[in-house]
């Protein structure tokens, strides 16, 4: 009698216990959130949202549930809670929110019913105001069944994920030449993207988009320094020199990520078309001279980009990979794509060798932060993405193989400008 009155003292303590978890609030902070179609019209930053003033602006939270059950919608205003309203949208469910006094701790939106696990999101869609300012938000906070493992980014740092694909190559082979095309498909070339063909142990060679009218072609080239952020600290005799550059090009130097030569060619490239992409290296004693030719479709030639002599090197091109950078946190919300296809090395034994492997990594950010991002393979090619608050495609360090197409490019190396 003694032992089934402790057992049920302890089931009724576990019951409590899992009451508890479920009630306890999940915030997620407002400087976590996006605004669509842009940030004109509020500010997101360490206070949260402030200075929400166009009614063409909504916001966006995302989040991942694992558990199903009632999840239960409610909203911390910051200091400014002015007469207004919205509709608010979650799991196209509707709610509409009247606020008519500013001196509400919390605003209670809604309740819905998660039938499944995965990725949903919160839309706060402003209606009117008669201040012409709407609320201020410090977080929004769940409750119920559903909230439980719940996963969503934490951090004031929106930016996706970046992710990488790495080219093995054997440490046998010198490698001369590396080749890379890349096709950015329809409707994944956003604002503050940076598409990378030919990276490697020096430096990287890729596509990026600036702003809304302006595109470009970055070429650069790392110091050897240990200088992360200021190139002016660098010595002398670390600093990459620039040999020669093409028609057009901009070069001069890069910090905050490591620092360097940098060289880039406006230019409006589009997706849906096959850009193709060259690097070369040449080790003279202690010093390895890297450049890098792109190939203009319409002329049907190749572009000198750059060329940059690096000291304390001597080496041929190794650790080949690509990747693809969300530089812009404030639409890191949106998903980011590339195919990457038909790689090949040439050696200094005069071989062309197709690279058909390629193995899956993300930076920091896809630890805990973000989860949306992955890799896969068909017969376009490696397929690389991040971003869209989807369920990711990879796990880190995965492997991919890519069938063999044997179209070995066809460049006179003597004829490159």
């Amino acid at each position: 009698m003694k032992n089934n009155f402790l057992l049920l003292l302890l089931i009724c303590g576990l019951t409590i216990n899992v009451k508890a978890q479920i009630n306890k609030p999940t915030v997620i902070p407002s400087f976590t959130a996006y605004a669509m179609p842009s940030e004109q019209g509020v500010r997101i930053g360490k206070n949260g949202v402030t200075n929400w003033k166009s009614s063409k602006t909504s916001l966006f939270f995302y989040f991942r549930v694992q558990n199903i059950g009632k999840l239960q919608l409610l909203l911390k205003p910051g200091k400014d809670v002015p007469v207004s309203t919205y509709k608010v949208v979650i799991d196209d469910k509707v709610f509409h929110l009247n606020i008519s006094e500013n001196n509400l701790d919390t605003l209670k939106v809604g309740e819905i019913k998660i039938r499944k696990p995965g990725y949903y999101s919160v839309q706060i869609i402003p209606i009117s105001t008669n201040s012409g300012q709407f609320l201020d938000l410090e977080s929004i906070i769940f409750m119920g069944e559903a909230t439980e493992n719940m996963h969503f980014n934490n951090e004031p740092r929106r930016n996706s994920s970046s992710v990488h694909l790495s080219y093995p190559v054997s440490n046998e082979k010198k490698v001369e030449w590396f080749y890379n095309e890349i096709t950015i498909p329809e409707g994944y070339d956003h604002l503050y993207s940076y598409f990378m063909a030919c990276g490697f142990g020096k430096g990287y060679f890729g596509i990026q988009v600036n702003s809304e009218s302006e595109r470009r072609v970055i070429f650069s080239i790392w110091d050897s320094s240990n200088e992360a952020v200021d190139r002016s600290k660098v010595m002398a005799e670390d600093k990459v020199q620039l040999i020669k550059k093409g028609a057009n090009v901009f070069s001069g130097d890069f910090g905050n990520e490591g620092t360097g030569g940098h060289s880039h060619l406006i230019w409006n490239w589009s997706t849906g078309k096959k850009y193709r992409f060259l690097v070369h290296a040449l080790p003279e004693n202690s010093f390895t001279t890297y450049t890098g030719y792109f190939f203009d479709p319409e002329r049907n030639e190749w572009m000198l980009i750059s060329s940059w002599k690096a000291p304390k090197d001597g080496k041929y091109l190794s650790h080949l990979y690509s990747f693809i950078e969300n530089f812009g946190g404030e639409n890191g919300n949106l998903e980011r794509k590339a195919i990457y296809s038909n790689q090949w090395i040439y050696t200094t034994d005069g071989e062309w060798i197709e690279l058909n492997k390629a193995s899956f990594t993300h930076d920091p950010t896809g630890n805990k932060m973000r989860l949306d991002y992955g890799a896969s393979v068909d017969k376009t090619g490696f397929i690389l993405w991040n971003g869209g608050f989807k369920e990711g495609t990879a796990q880190y360090g995965q492997s991919f193989t890519r069938e063999n197409g044997n179209k070995k490019p066809n460049i006179n190396f003597d004829k490159l400008p």
